[in-house]
């Protein structure tokens, strides 16, 4: 190099970027926590009221009207249902939350892929649910 020759350093916009990845993992981690805590949450509370009132633990999911009628009258096989439900849907929102940044950020070939993993969760649950019996 000669004298006078400057040198681009891209050093604080790399560490900007790892500071916002790691406040991202920390945001996603959060949502998967809280999501899992409550889902554990409303699955225990289905338990404990199956548990006092002699029910058996159903081996299907309510539909939704189903599911928010027997909350209203704590019918334990609504919180079974509510519970999984919700531990499904903990891992789509952090598919949702990713491709939000993702498009905050213009990073469109990541937008492309949880678009892709979107699409591949919500065919997982239609199907489930046309097919599922």
């Amino acid at each position: 190099m000669r004298a006078g020759d400057k040198i681009v350093s891209n050093a604080p916009a790399e560490e900007q970027e790892a500071v916002h990845r790691r406040e991202l993992g920390r945001i996603i981690h959060h949502m998967l926590v809280a999501g899992l805590a409550l889902s554990t949450l409303i699955l225990c509370t289905g338990l404990l009221l199956g548990a006092l009132s002699h029910q058996p633990i159903p081996s299907r999911v309510s539909g939704y009207r189903q599911i928010f009628t027997g909350l209203a009258s704590w019918a334990p096989s609504s919180f079974f249902s509510l519970g999984i439900l919700m531990l499904i849907a903990t891992p789509v929102m952090r598919v949702v939350a990713s491709m939000m940044e993702f498009v905050s950020r213009r990073d469109w070939l990541y937008v492309l892929i949880t678009s892709l993993v979107l699409l591949i969760l919500t065919v997982g649950v239609v199907t489930g649910l046309v097919w599922g019996g």
